[in-house]
């Protein structure tokens, strides 16, 4: 039996199954619709997910911050703000957690559009319960820690070897020393792989609080000497792409 049917505007009762999820994930709403809200809370509440939402960006925003999200389902159409703007604006503050666009909008240019401002999927209204948890669990996966997502702390591709609980590397069988940060990098591009990460998130990520914007000089130093660290034989490292003025890219595919 198909499942419901996400409704525009009508009141209509809903039988959910409870299906896998990673229940430990934290999902923001953004959703001026109560019918739509009210939907979603149904859905991801019965498939084990911790839920947060907002009728209005300016809010949604203030929730990012307090929260930290794992994935946000993004209603476009908010009182307050476009909600392309909405998408350009998390990106801007460096945020790497999945957007889903809710849109009953299903225009070719409208999908395009919202991908380029920076969503990872772009969702038709109305659909089909099994079809947005599949695709929510597909984008956390694609974001998730390799340790949860390979069930061990490791990370293996073309002769680089990580051990992340043992803080071991190796290339081609060969031991490799990392200073700590060094190794916080690392992980950075191991664990978001194909994403650009910018020049302001890694800093946060190595020196914390205290980075700021002349720290740039030193992460290109730190990068520069992971490469020619990693660089025998793994051939993984040639595609640590560098993206003038942005940052990285750790490309896999």
């Amino acid at each position: 039996m198909l499942a419901p049917l996400l409704p525009i505007k009508k009141s209509v009762r809903y039988s959910l199954r409870s299906m896998p999820s990673q229940p430990s994930s934290n999902i923001l709403v953004i959703e001026s619709d109560p019918e739509g809200r009210s939907f979603l809370r149904s859905t991801l509440s019965a498939s084990e997910y911790l839920l947060a939402e907002t009728i209005t960006a300016t809010a949604g925003l203030k929730q990012i911050e307090a929260l930290c999200p794992d994935a946000l389902l993004l209603d476009p159409e908010l009182p307050d703000m476009d909600g392309l703007d909405v998408i350009r604006q998390i990106r801007l503050l460096n945020y790497l957690f999945p957007i889903i666009v809710l849109s009953d909008k299903a225009r070719e240019l409208d999908k395009v559009t919202a991908l380029d401002a920076g969503a990872d999927d772009f969702i038709e209204k109305p659909f089909r319960v099994g079809e947005l948890l599949a695709r929510l669990r597909a984008a956390l996966r694609r974001v998730a820690p390799l340790a949860e997502r390979n069930d061990e702390p490791v990370f293996r591709k073309a002769g680089l070897f990580v051990n992340f609980a043992s803080r071991e590397v190796r290339v081609e069988g060969n031991a490799v020393h990392l200073t700590p940060k060094e190794f916080k990098l690392l992980r950075m591009f191991t664990r978001y792989p194909n994403r650009i990460l910018t020049h302001t998130t890694l800093i946060r990520e190595i020196w914390g609080a205290e980075g700021n914007g002349n720290d740039v000089r030193s992460l290109r130093v730190y990068v520069g000497q992971l490469r020619r660290k990693l660089a025998g034989g793994s051939e993984s490292w040639v595609s640590l792409q560098t993206k003038a003025g942005i940052g990285y890219q750790f490309q896999t595919d």
